[in-house]
Order: C-alpha cells, then sequence, then structure tokens
C-alpha cells in the first residue's frame, strides 16, 4: 500500500473513531463506525498497539474540528475521495448524511475546504507507518 493510501486510510480510522465519541445520539452512526475500527484493527493490528491514533485525534480536535457536523462532512468526504463503494462504506456515507441533516447547523463551502486542508495537513505532517505484522 502506498503512503497516501495508508494516509486515507489512517484519516478516515480516525475521523470514524472521533465521530464514534461523539455520535451517542446516533446509534446506526455509532454502530457503523465501531465495525469499520474493528476490522482496520483486525487488518493492521499493531494500531492497536499504538498510541498514534489517540495522538492524531487530539490534533485533529485541537486544530482542525471537535464539531459533529464538521467531523460527519469530513468522513464523508474522505470516504467519496478513496472511492468507498462497498456496502458498509455506502451505508455509512448514507447514514452520515442522514445525521449531517439533522443537525441544525450550516457550514459555508470555504469552512469546509479550509478544514479539509488542515485535516489534511495533520495527516500528512503526523503520519506514521504502520507494519502489519
Amino acid at each position: 500500500m502506498s503512503k497516501k493510501q495508508q494516509i486515507n486510510q489512517h484519516k478516515i480510522g480516525i475521523l470514524l473513531s472521533l465521530l464514534l465519541d461523539y455520535t451517542d445520539e446516533y446509534k446506526e452512526v455509532s454502530i457503523i463506525c465501531e465495525e469499520v475500527i474493528n476490522d482496520l484493527y483486525s487488518e493492521v493490528p499493531q494500531l492497536a498497539r499504538t498510541t498514534y491514533f489517540q495522538k492524531v485525534s487530539s490534533l485533529i480536535e485541537e486544530k482542525v474540528s471537535n464539531d459533529l457536523l464538521m467531523l460527519g462532512l469530513l468522513a464523508i468526504k474522505s470516504l467519496v475521495e478513496v472511492g468507498a463503494n462497498g456496502k458498509t462504506a455506502l451505508k455509512l456515507i448514507k447514514e452520515l448524511e442522514i445525521m449531517c441533516n439533522s443537525l441544525d447547523q450550516v457550514y459555508e463551502m470555504h469552512h469546509l475546504d479550509k478544514c479539509w486542508n488542515k485535516l489534511n495537513t495533520v495527516m500528512r505532517k503526523n503520519y506514521e507507518e504502520i507494519i502489519k505484522t
């Protein structure tokens, strides 16, 4: 897997772990996020033995956003960008869209783009290669 693919995989995993922390009211989103994270940890067991996700999650909350709507939008954009088209990914995108539409907030597109750029910068600067073992 290339570095770019790993960064995208990590970005999605981290966004989903953050969403898991904030989506108590959205059970379907929580369930799917938990399934995807568990699949990622079983595919790359080394991730479960490092603090990498926790460290980068904290940076994203601090430098990008800890707002549920923004995290949902960033997760949707990340999944679409990598062409996620599996059954679980499509269901997650659908549930995230339902969640985002139910939140009584609106963001300008430039704000989403700004957070997207910050997210990608945080991911690139803090990337750690995790070797499958």
